[in-house]
């Protein structure tokens, strides 16, 4: 009896290392498509909505690098175009002298 309840509770240990390991396939379970869940940034110039919808791939210690470092880049570089656009009137208008108009 004893070498049975053994037997027993090694195979019950064994079915469940199978299963956490996904040695064992389980039915309920179902597969993913597809792991890059990530479509990237629309060209163009970037919208509010366009930073709400983004989803980045989950990586062991975080968000996958690449994909965010992507991101910020078209980020600063559009800021410092809009930057770049909103300073020129300015500087335009401070730069004409007085009796040039």
């Amino acid at each position: 009896m004893t070498i049975f309840l053994a037997c027993l509770v090694v195979l019950l240990v064994g079915v469940l290392i199978a299963v956490v390991a996904d040695r064992v396939p389980i039915s309920s379970v179902q597969e993913p498509v597809t792991s890059d869940s990530y479509p990237g940034v629309p060209d163009g110039s970037l919208k509010a909505a366009d930073i709400d919808h983004l989803k980045f791939n989950v990586v062991a210690r975080g968000y996958k690098m690449s994909q965010v470092d992507e991101v910020i880049q078209r980020l600063q570089v559009q800021l410092a175009q809009q930057e770049a656009a909103a300073e020129t009137p300015a500087e335009a208008l401070e730069e004409v002298p007085d009796g040039d108009i």
